[in-house]
């Protein structure tokens, strides 16, 4: 419980940032809609993360609030209660200094950090991995309608809240049959709870299919190493230490040789998926309570080696590391990634005197219809700009070659706050000084 708290209370600063490029996307098609249905039946890509969205829509609808904070809360506690359940099954397993050491390592995993404040289904798709694999190792010694029941329903909500949940389905599939305990009753929670999470997806799922076969490529092993990087950490002192923990505890406690099989197995799907050209390391953040548990018994490891002394100050080691790996981006955490709620007073005010404000790239596209009932008019081609008295550009990294010319054709730049690089620029001095200020 302690460690759930804390989770919550460092994530809560990062609540009242503007909403993300997948987040606004999220809020405009699939929560801020007529219907409390539309989840389940609307999809973009493979943008739509059904349970999600419903819960979002739920939230919306009965209070009519859909401001950043508002829809942040269900992810944050996600995240909060999958650090305190590892925190909790850790401690029982391996005594509460490896135990928190562990939980540590989840909450200031760079990956985890990213995703787990957004209003997105990361932060729930971690949960149900915790608690569905806890639930399955007590369904192995002891059977129990109540069990079942669980069990089913965390595969269900959180197949339903993102497909990648199956992977974990299959990884408890093939554990149970190399225990040799896939008896009856747990074949049919498990149908069960996968087939429930499926149904969520019958009226999009052939739009997903569709967006998937645009998206084959080539094997790409760039992708396998930015995600092992991720999953231990990111910054190389945390992969360092963490990464050394993982193999202690795989050396100390992995003898087992179902352990093996559940780690080719998961490479094995890493490898499918690499050939994906969208393929990105947050689809694979249900790992990352499995590496914080490998550390922690890591950690465990060290015990017999030493005193109380040594594993005090090993723990104390790896909270250090993982913590100052983590603090480049909490200096940072209350920034904007997106420039789209700054732009909202200047772009009124262009609009009201009679101005056209006009967009540059996806992400401008993307992102302000959360904020704009009427986006900025998007242009493909500098020979639009003349139709436009100002020109909003919230990633010129992304629009680099529209963005460069529009630098040449208007007169006045001015950069905005936020972590993407962004860029307000016009012809005419009509930009207030203090609004001006406001936007730096």
């Amino acid at each position: 419980m302690v460690m759930a708290v804390a989770t919550a209370i460092v994530y809560l600063p990062m609540m009242s940032r503007a909403f993300t490029v997948d987040e606004a996307m999220t809020m405009v098609q699939f929560v801020k809609t007529p219907s409390l249905l539309d989840p389940f039946r609307l999809q973009v890509q493979a943008n739509n993360q059904p349970i999600l969205s419903f819960v979002e829509h739920a939230i919306y609808s009965t209070t009519g609030v859909s401001s950043e904070v508002a829809m942040r809360i269900f992810p944050i506690a996600s995240a909060a209660a999958c650090v305190g359940l590892l925190v909790y099954v850790l401690s029982r397993r391996l005594g509460p200094v490896p135990g928190v050491a562990g939980g540590v390592v989840l909450m200031t995993n760079l990956l985890f950090v990213q995703e787990a404040w957004q209003a997105r289904a990361y932060s729930f798709l971690c949960l149900c991995t915790v608690a569905s694999t806890v639930l399955m190792a007590r369904l192995e010694r002891n059977d129990s309608p109540s069990l079942r029941v669980g069990y089913a329903t965390m595969l269900a909500l959180g197949t339903g809240a993102h497909l990648y949940m199956l992977v974990v389905a299959g990884g408890q599939f093939l554990i149970a049959a190399v225990h040799r305990t896939l008896h009856r009753r747990l074949v049919l929670a498990w149908v069960a709870g996968v087939g429930m999470g499926l149904l969520v997806y019958v009226r999009i799922l052939g739009t997903m299919l569709r967006a998937g076969e645009q998206h084959e490529g080539k094997f790409r092993p760039e992708f396998i190493l930015s995600l092992g990087r991720a999953l231990l950490g990111e910054q190389i002192g945390a992969v360092l230490v963490v990464g050394s923990l993982v193999v202690v505890g795989l050396l100390r406690y992995g003898r087992r040789w179902d352990v093996w099989v559940v780690i080719a197995y998961t490479v094995v799907i890493i490898l499918i998926a690499s050939r994906g050209l969208d393929a990105a390391p947050r689809f694979f953040i249900f790992l990352t309570p499995a590496v914080a548990a490998g550390a922690a018994f890591g950690i465990a490891a060290i015990g017999p080696i030493g005193d109380r002394l040594v594993l005090a100050v090993a723990s104390l080691t790896v909270v250090v590391v993982v913590v100052a790996a983590v603090s480049p981006y909490a200096e940072n955490a209350t920034q904007d990634m997106v420039a789209n709620r700054v732009i909202v007073p200047l772009v009124y005010r262009l609009r009201s005197e009679g101005d056209r404000v006009c967009g540059i790239g996806f992400t401008t596209a993307s992102t302000t219809g959360v904020y704009f009932r009427h986006i900025p008019s998007p242009i493909f081609s500098p020979f639009q700009f003349a139709n436009c008295s100002a020109v909003v550009d919230l990633d010129i990294v992304d629009s680099s070659g529209l963005a460069n010319a529009a630098e040449h054709y208007f007169v006045n730049h001015v950069k905005l706050r936020s972590t993407f690089p962004g860029v307000v620029m016009w012809s005419r001095p009509k930009i207030p000084t203090s609004l001006r200020r406001e936007l730096r």
